[in-house]
């Protein structure tokens, strides 16, 4: 994004016209917007030539707009990046996240989550994840949390993580334990506002559509996660092996029916 923009401003009483200024920068609560159609309104004239509200110099004017927004400002946490946890790296930078820190070690893995636009790395091995992620946000937390790999005990770091208000997404196949830990102190005690939301991916033919197109038009490219290609069926037990041992140049086996 352009370091300086333009705006149109109150120079002084009675004279109005367009300044150079630097672009904003988009805090935990705000949204940088695009104008798309703009409306006059009467009090930006008493404003102006009436003095209002007083002098003022180089005072941007506008407050009736219609925009899009293109920055969200989100910092995102994704814990795993795997196969599914890329996509999650990838989903969070084309909605916009200003900052993805990823939780994962493997070199293949990096490099791809590098590409799909991670801006920190974190490991487990180097402490908690909640600890790592406090020191890497001054003590703020984070606004998002995709869990896309761990175990039940996962849920308390990504709690400890994240800011009031925030939500949780798991898309994490948690294939044992029998309760998924949640710190009820971090957690508001049922009252923190942080949403913890999971689920199959919906389904359906309007859906499949834009994430094929996601894929098509070439705004998502998904040639890093298969790691590993195969042809024919006699290799599907194989494939299967190797997902479950995880060498460490793997990201996805795929298995091509010729």
């Amino acid at each position: 994004m352009a370091k300086m923009m333009k705006g149109f401003a109150m120079l002084r009483i009675g004279e109005v016209g367009w300044i150079e200024k630097e672009v904003p920068e988009c805090g935990p609560m705000d949204a940088i917007v695009r104008p798309l159609a703009i409306a006059i309104c009467t009090s930006d004239v008493h404003t102006v030539y009436e003095g209002a509200i007083g002098d003022r110099h180089n005072m941007i004017l506008g407050h009736e707009g219609c925009g899009e927004v293109v920055q969200f400002g989100d910092t995102v946490l994704c814990v795993g990046i795997g196969a599914v946890g890329l996509m999650a790296v990838a989903g969070a930078n084309l909605r916009g996240a200003s900052r993805i820190i990823a939780v994962g070690t493997r070199p293949v893995c990096v490099e791809a989550a590098k590409g799909y636009g991670a801006t920190d790395f974190i490991s487990y091995k180097d402490g908690s994840i909640e600890e790592q992620v406090m020191a890497l946000t001054n003590g703020k937390g984070v606004d998002r949390v995709c869990i896309a790999g761990g175990n039940v005990n996962t849920f308390e770091s990504a709690i400890k993580s994240l800011k009031p208000g925030g939500k949780i997404g798991s898309v994490n196949y948690l294939g044992s334990g029998d309760y998924v830990n949640i710190p009820r102190v971090e957690w508001g005690c049922g009252m923190g506002h942080k949403q913890i939301m999971s689920g199959l991916m919906p389904g359906g033919r309007l859906r499949m559509e834009k994430l094929s197109q996601l894929v098509a038009s070439g705004r998502l490219d998904v040639k890093p996660e298969c790691t590993h290609v195969f042809h024919g069926w006699e290799h599907v037990e194989e494939a299967l092996v190797m997902m479950k041992d995880k060498p460490k140049d793997l990201i996805k086996p795929i298995v091509v029916i010729d």
